[in-house]
């Protein structure tokens, strides 16, 4: 839980006119920036990547921001021909400073703090991360398009490189490998074969390693004796015990419901 977060004041504000507005949205700002901080301090212990730290705190104050209904004041900020705060989470602060800074000009109101606007850049910078790690994960873009091509391997990449060429020369950016199925072999296979192709044909292809998790199945199933198929209404008991194989000897076992097991028993609890 996130601790001493600021509540929204419940008095109605004077949006009527810029000064109304001004000072809604300098409480506002002070507001998301302790409660972003607060949110923002409750994660950085825990944060690993340090290129993450400042897009963290933004994504924070975005947060805190969104706590806020703030619709009243966008509409309100239609006539003065003003951002209305939408597709902000890019840039939370350098946004507000923007129309903070204009409504302070418009009311003849300067302030240290505030008066000097924030640069072009600071409005792009989530698109220019977005870019970076886009192309960090996918490869760099065709010049032809901006969507990426990813596609999935099955175990025949492993031993056949020309189907892997003709992905990468059909316009392929990155191979997914699903580790949920296969052995290291194959996947090391499919990825010599990539890497093969990636040199013959000058094409860069990142390499996706899917994480296969814990296989969750049900067992054997026991059936009552008078009982071949399970219909709306029948009662399944999931059992923590492993049952025995549905072959001639679990036959002989007499159950009032179908019955069957978890491969991971653990999660009945």
């Amino acid at each position: 839980m996130v601790s001493q977060i600021s509540k929204p004041s419940t008095e109605t504000p004077n949006l009527s006119s810029p000064q109304g507005l001004l000072s809604t949205l300098q409480a506002l700002r002070q507001t998301v920036e302790n409660d972003g901080k607060a949110i923002f301090d409750e994660w950085n212990p825990h944060i690993q990547r340090i290129a993450f730290i400042d897009s963290a705190l933004n994504l924070a104050e975005y947060l805190a921001l969104r706590r806020h209904d703030l619709r009243s004041l966008q509409a309100a900020l239609i006539p003065w021909g003003l951002s209305s705060l939408g597709r902000i989470e890019g840039r939370v602060m350098p946004n507000l400073d923007a129309v903070i800074t204009t409504l302070e000009v418009i009311c003849g109101s300067k302030s240290d703090r505030h008066f000097q606007r924030p640069p072009i850049e600071f409005f792009f910078e989530g698109d220019r991360l977005l870019q970076q790690h886009t192309e960090e994960l996918f490869g760099v873009s065709s010049p032809h398009r901006r969507a990426r091509i990813m596609v999935t391997l099955d175990t025949e990449a492993a031993t056949n490189y020309e189907l892997v060429q003709s992905f990468i020369q059909r316009g392929a950016n990155c191979m997914r490998i699903n580790c949920a199925h296969d052995t290291p072999e194959i996947w090391q296979g499919a990825i010599d074969n990539i890497r093969r192709a990636e040199r013959e044909t000058g094409t860069p292809c990142k390499i996706m390693m899917d994480l296969g998790g814990p296989k969750i199945r049900t067992g054997a199933v026991l059936a009552p004796h008078h009982k071949k198929r399970v219909f709306k209404g029948d009662r399944i008991v999931l059992s923590r015990r492993v049952l025995e194989s549905a072959a001639a000897p679990a036959k002989s076992i007499h159950v009032e419901h179908f019955k069957t097991s978890c491969t991971i028993p653990s999660i009945l609890d």
